[in-house]
């Protein structure tokens, strides 16, 4: 499949956001008087690593369905009719012998990992002495063209290979029978030589796959339409398994890759790597196993902890005014009733109705010790964190199942109908990274490409 109608399909995932919900739960709604009846001591941050949490490899499988009939058709136009026509040939005291070969019709047909091109070869041949013809047959072959259907590590169609069989001889008697001359001896070794024109014809007929340019275009970053960048991020592409009827021929490719779908702009700058060979993969699959990494720049993450409701510290109300993000930990600050620095360290989730992303395992950092030395009840921060501070990603699982067949239904292409089928999407995990927020939606289906 052509790279960039790959990667076209993912362009439905600048989606519209999805709404976040808020869990119920007690909690203070009316802003806090900012007295700062309780000062919280300075104290210095430092930045926590970030957990390793690569995305999972995904193989993006196409199903190719190519129409046979287009190579049986090229040939017709470019393989003449008659392959040999002789005349006039010497043999001896039976005067001389004149023989033609036609060919009939060509026919495609898969078998194994191999394409079948065939046509009947239909030969009359005559002997001839004094001004006249005397004796004559009818010899026939069979040509049959080899086309393996693996290709190279290079992407490429291996030479095609073409082979005539005799079906029927042709033997022509002279002088009552005392001469005997064996015509398909004659013709065989002419038709064997003439052909090499068809092999050359065959292989031109064969699809040029580009690889250079197949790779440039999966490994482009495609900037979307209503904003963001999707990156296929490909590592390695294989052939899968081939099969295929007299008519249409069935080839599946999958692509490797950790795909991406950014906020942002593209960066045009970004450098591609090398493509590689190319590998084979019998048993694959006819299915994708998409991991879709939904990335989001980290202000989306301090955007929700001051955007959580006012909590109560037991007695004492605060709000979370400012978060700065010290790698994987945020250094908030208080307003309230309570005013101050207080660390945070927690991970993400996806809500449990995939709708937005959720703090997970919060804990407080507290350099100055105000947590051990105070009355107050600073678990509730924690608490409010993880009920109340809710992170919208890119898309949600529900909208990229039902967006992906939608856009595969819209590309406008003369020469192939791509159809998509989302057999599964679901919220799979969420991570912050030095990149921003991370979340991973796991899809699971189809991608037929079909010739017109």
């Amino acid at each position: 499949m052509n790279g960039a109608r790959l990667a076209h399909l993912f362009f439905l995932l600048a989606v519209g956001p999805a709404a976040c919900k808020h869990d119920g739960g007690e909690r203070a709604t009316s802003p806090p008087p900012e007295t700062c009846a309780v000062t919280l001591p300075p104290g210095e941050f430092a930045a926590a690593p970030f957990a390793t949490s690569p995305t999972p490899r995904s193989r993006v499988v196409a199903l190719a369905e190519l129409r046979l009939g287009n190579v049986q058709k090229e040939l017709e136009k470019k393989i003449p009719t008659r392959l040999a026509d002789e005349k006039n040939q010497d043999v001896g005291l039976a005067g001389h012998v004149n023989y033609t070969v036609d060919r009939g019709p060509f026919a495609a047909r898969v078998e194994g990992e191999r394409l079948l091109v065939e046509t009947p070869l239909r030969g009359r041949a005559e002997i001839c002495a004094s001004g006249r013809c005397y004796a004559d047959c009818a010899p026939e072959a069979r040509a049959t063209a080899t086309i393996p259907l693996r290709l190279t590590p290079e992407y490429r169609f291996a030479p095609s290979k073409v082979n005539v069989t005799i079906t029927r001889g042709c033997e022509l008697r002279a002088l009552g029978g005392m001469v005997r001359v064996d015509v398909t001896g004659m013709i065989e070794p002419q038709l064997r030589r003439r052909m090499g024109p068809i092999e050359r014809e065959i292989d031109a007929r064969m699809p040029d796959l580009r690889p250079q340019r197949m790779w440039e275009e999966l490994v482009r970053p495609r900037p979307l339409p209503l904003g963001g960048c999707f990156l296929l991020r490909p590592l390695a592409i294989a052939q899968g398994p081939v099969s295929g009827t007299a008519e249409q021929l069935r080839v599946r490719f999958g692509v490797e890759a950790q795909p991406e779908l950014r906020a942002g702009s593209c960066d045009a700058n970004a450098s591609a790597p090398p493509m590689p060979r190319l590998e084979h993969d019998p048993a694959m699959p006819s299915e994708s196993d998409v991991h879709l990494a939904l990335v989001s720049p980290v202000t989306a993450a301090t955007a929700a902890l001051t955007a959580t409701p006012t909590f109560d510290l037991r007695g004492s109300r605060a709000r979370i005014a400012t978060a700065d993000p010290r790698g994987a930990r945020f250094a908030l600050g208080l307003r309230g009733e309570v005013c101050g620095p207080m660390g945070l360290d927690a991970g993400l989730r996806w809500s449990d109705d995939g709708g937005s992303l959720r703090f997970s395992a919060a804990k407080l950092v507290d350099p100055g010790g105000a947590v051990r030395a105070g009355a107050l009840d600073w678990d509730a921060v924690a608490r409010a964190v993880e009920r109340d501070a809710a992170i919208q990603p890119l898309a949600t699982p529900e909208q990229l199942r039902a967006a992906l067949p939608a856009l595969a239904a819209r590309i406008d292409d003369p020469d192939v109908a791509v159809q998509v089928t989302v057999e599964s999407a679901r919220a799979e995990s969420a991570s912050l990274r030095s990149d921003g927020v991370v979340s991973v939606v796991a899809l699971r289906g189809g991608l037929l490409v079909k010739e017109k």
